[in-house]
């Protein structure tokens, strides 16, 4: 398994997150050197529009007919708005910069993380639930840089600056409107914690929905063949209909708290009117002050009422947060060692010495494995489905880890390589070939630099792909289609032949690398491996088909995790019951 990192809390959750934001420093003080002018302006817009007030009272109580000051209060409002809109269109653009670029910083650690991440992980995890990860999660993280921060900064220095400028018009005024704003407080903050595990529950089933979706359109020609729409239709209908389900719940509870705080704080402006107009009748407040403290107070009750869509946010953020924290967390079990060496020039011999292997259930998949592998002599492995002929060679480049035992490399143990120079110097064709959805020559040419044409197509004719590739339209330079679906099973195959032996890798693994190809184009193609290939490299063939390797020297039988026996095959004809039955079902076949 992957290490796990330690068990985060809401707040280190947050901390993390925010913490990407500091990455751009430049970014981040101008804006909030910006928003602090912005509100600073949306906290003197009710102090003049006040006075604005109380001047054209005094005019009419006073019958002063000179509006030389209403008009510099009215000229100097619509100044401060003019500033007021350059102020967020200007803030907003570099807002918007530094979000998108906190969250490319964490899109390509994420998606680094799971580049490096061993095969375990990727064992355990749906491609739907990854893909959900780089996706809507960092959305959420998206909102919360852009949303949730801003309201929270808005809502401190704006309800901070307003309840001071309050306190000077009428302390006690102040102190009985926002009476009611206690307990809207506190509904909120007491729903916050049940939110964040109502959002978690929605983030799996987005995951569960994801995976589905992200399956029936990988498999969609298999769901065809097999006509299985109906039941695809319905499988997505229950895990769409279970995510709704969620999403309901999550704004039922939120809905039912969202009425009662805006109703609990909607009672602070009636009982502002109230006691202000007794103290407006009682010659100790007048009518511009009040208006001031309803505008102030109606401000602050819109910043307050946000707090609900602050956490609302706030709680999918870190839920989200703590799925892409948990993959940024986790620690690859497999790693090179300080003092790794490089892979080993020339040939190389590769050793299995009493190699044991077994996945996290612990059943046994590979016991006492030992054998010897040599450079220039072709070895095939056989056995029945199942039999760990695949887990075999998936732990030379440790793809795993053996649990005891060791696998050496012209004496050096596979643990002391550099993994990097180590995979590097392993090519594997597996049985299920993935191609990109790019040109032939790039697919071919995919695990080496600075390639050239000549190279590609003398690859492609040793794996008998150049004339099918010629006949193409566009030849190398077409376009092949996500996963390889424009080609047949063999001629992916073919082509993912061609790009593990144009890397002239040192350790070439087969692994029914020609199952879907014809017997014919199958004997043309081991013809031209065994005359330009496997005579300068060791190379290890896994097969069924074991007309293909009636002349190798060596063939190593493997049943149930161990190998029990190995010779040519004219000797294993001889004395093994299981290569004999293997033999005679595919010569039945044949017949």
């Amino acid at each position: 398994m992957e290490k796990d990192g330690k068990q985060t809390t809401t707040l280190h959750i947050l901390k993390r997150l925010l913490s990407y934001l500091l990455a751009y420093p430049l970014y981040l003080f101008f804006t909030i050197l910006l928003l602090i002018m912005f509100l600073t302006i949306e906290v003197l817009l009710p102090q003049i529009s006040g006075n604005a007030i109380n001047v054209i009272s005094d005019m009419v109580k006073f019958h002063n007919s000179n509006p030389s000051v209403l008009m510099k209060l009215i000229m100097l409002y619509l100044v401060l708005t003019i500033l007021h809109t350059a102020l967020r269109v200007c803030r907003g653009i570099l807002h918007t910069k530094m979000i998108q670029s906190a969250l490319m910083d964490i899109r390509y650690a994420l998606y680094n993380a799971v580049q490096r991440l061993s095969f375990t992980f990727h064992d355990n995890r749906s491609s739907g639930e990854l893909i959900s990860r780089v996706t809507r999660d960092i959305g959420m993280v998206g909102e919360l840089y852009g949303t949730a921060l801003v309201f929270v900064m808005e809502m401190v220095f704006y309800v901070i600056g307003s309840i001071i400028i309050m306190l000077t018009i009428n302390y006690k005024l102040t102190l009985f409107a926002l009476l009611p704003a206690v307990p809207t407080v506190l509904i909120l903050l007491k729903s916050s914690g049940k939110m964040r595990l109502l959002w978690r529950s929605v983030r799996d089933k987005y995951s569960e929905l994801s995976t589905v979706i992200q399956e029936n359109i990988a498999g969609i020609r298999i769901v065809k063949v097999f006509g299985k729409e109906e039941t695809e239709i319905t499988k997505f209908n229950e895990k769409s209909n279970s995510f709704v389900k969620h999403v309901i719940k999550v704004i039922d509870y939120w809905s039912a708290k969202i009425p009662l705080t805006e109703f609990v704080f909607g009672l602070s402006v009636p009982i502002a009117l109230g006691y202000g107009g007794f103290l407006i009748i009682h010659k100790q407040l007048n009518i511009g002050d009040i208006t001031k403290f309803v505008l102030y107070l109606t401000g602050v009750g819109m910043r307050i009422g946000r707090l609900g869509r602050i956490i609302n946010i706030t709680n999918n953020a870190v839920s989200s947060g703590e799925k892409i924290l948990e993959i940024l967390d986790k620690k690859p079990i497999i790693t090179s060692k300080k003092n790794a060496v490089k892979f080993p020039s020339g040939k190389v011999q590769i050793n299995f010495n009493e190699v044991n292997f077994f996945y996290t259930s612990k059943k046994s998949v590979l016991n006492n494995i030992s054998l010897a592998i040599e450079p220039g002599i072709p070895i095939a492995i056989v056995g029945p489905t199942s039999a760990g002929k695949t887990t075999l060679v998936n732990l030379i480049p440790k793809f795993y880890n053996v649990n005891s035992g060791q696998i050496t490399i012209n004496g050096i143990n596979v643990d002391d390589i550099e993994l990097n120079s180590l995979r590097k110097s392993v090519s594997i064709v597996f049985q299920e070939s993935f191609l990109f959805s790019d040109t032939v020559s790039e697919n071919i040419s995919f695990g080496v630099k600075n390639t050239n044409q000549k190279d590609i197509e003398f690859y492609a004719q040793i794996a008998q792909a150049h004339e099918f590739i010629t006949m193409f339209e566009d030849g190398y330079d077409t376009i092949i289609g996500e996963r390889g679906v424009t080609l047949s099973g063999g001629q992916r195959q073919r082509i993912a032949l061609a790009r593990a032996i144009i890397m002239k890798p040192a350790i070439l693994i087969l692994d029914n690398a020609t199952a879907s190809v014809d017997s014919e184009t199958e004997r043309h193609i081991f013809a031209a491996l065994e005359k330009e290939v496997f005579k300068n490299i060791t190379s290890i063939v896994i097969t069924h088909k074991l007309s293909l390797i009636t002349n190798f020297p060596q063939i190593f039988v493997m049943d149930s995790g161990i190998i029990v026996d190995k010779g040519s095959h004219d000797d294993l004809l001889r004395r093994c019951e299981v290569y004999k039955k293997m033999y005679d079902i595919e010569s039945g076949e044949e017949n």
